[in-house]
């Protein structure tokens, strides 16, 4: 099946496409079933352009989980920074902590639904490279 352009907007860069055309394919096919190749040609760009910005898929990858996380790890920060304020805080608010922001609306982020689904698909990967490059980037995520 032939890879759909998602980000085609010429005002775009080829790299800002290329990270987009990455995420939608790692939601649709998992970190190893994405190829550089399916990637550009979701991103109506060349592999060159891939060259020109990442060494290798891993970096790529390391870019694009690092894009969609951030803004969930910020909103759990800050739901735990609330809960030290709370001597009454239980268990139930921990959890709420960690997941809501990965299940809510985020603040100053155009990709909330796309950077929920890259969040909870690389939880999910069975990738050991994936896991492996979520730990490298975000610190506290451990490798099963």
């Amino acid at each position: 099946m032939l890879a759909q352009p998602v980000d085609t907007d010429l005002a775009l860069s080829s790299r800002e496409r290329f990270l987009s055309a990455a995420a939608a394919e790692f939601i649709a096919h998992g970190y190893d079933r994405c190829t550089i190749r399916a990637i550009a040609a979701r991103a109506g760009t060349s592999i060159a352009a891939f060259s020109r910005n990442w060494p290798d898929k891993r970096q790529l990858f390391a870019e694009v989980f690092e894009l969609h996380f951030e803004p969930i790890n910020r909103a759990q920060h800050a739901a735990f920074d609330r809960l030290q304020l709370r001597p009454d805080a239980g268990l139930a608010d921990v959890i709420a902590g960690f997941y809501a922001p990965v299940l809510a609306p985020l603040e100053n982020s155009k990709n909330t639904e796309q950077s929920h689904r890259i969040y909870c698909q690389t939880l999910a990967d069975p990738s050991d490279e994936a896991r492996w490059i979520t730990f490298e980037t975000q610190p506290g995520h451990y490798p099963i």
